[in-house]
């Protein structure tokens, strides 16, 4: 982020998560459950460029940050991940999808906000009924909390 911000470019955050994890590590164990996030990684890793970086961000969520990136190339990016996610068969035989919250932006002030909204968007994108792309509005006023996702546990 520093980079892009040292340079004034545009930046996209893909926040990513594989949809019902739960349920896999449940049916399946955990030894298969690793197998697929190790699979999902190889997909977002082959459909990322090298210059863009790609994390796992916690548990079933990835994260990937896209250098000198528009929202439309990351919109497009994020659709093109999210149907090679769903059109492949995962260790088991497995078919599953993934959730994607997209944020990008050119304006250096809004770099800080762009987890937080593309985390925003993400919980949108579940919330909608998973297996699809929604993308954040970077004008409008900062994120509200929101309530814990479905999958969550309390503590």
């Amino acid at each position: 982020m520093q980079r892009s911000r040292r340079h004034h470019n545009a930046i996209a955050f893909l926040m990513i998560d594989l949809d019902h994890f739960k349920q896999v590590n449940d049916t399946y164990g955990h030894l298969n459950g690793d197998a697929v996030l190790a699979e999902l990684a190889q997909i977002l890793v082959t459909g990322a460029r090298e210059s863009d970086v790609c994390a796992r961000y916690g548990g079933e969520e990835f994260a990937l940050i896209l250098h000198e990136t528009t929202e439309p190339g990351a919109r497009t990016l994020a659709e093109r991940i999210r149907a090679k996610v769903a059109a492949a068969t995962f260790p088991g035989g497995l078919k599953l999808t993934i959730s994607v919250g997209v944020a990008a932006t050119d304006d250096p002030a809004l770099f800080t906000q762009l987890i937080d909204r593309a985390d925003q968007a993400l919980y949108a994108a579940k919330q909608g009924g998973r297996n699809q792309v929604r993308v954040a509005d970077m004008k409008g006023p900062a994120p509200k909390p929101h309530a814990p996702r479905p999958e969550a546990e309390p503590v």
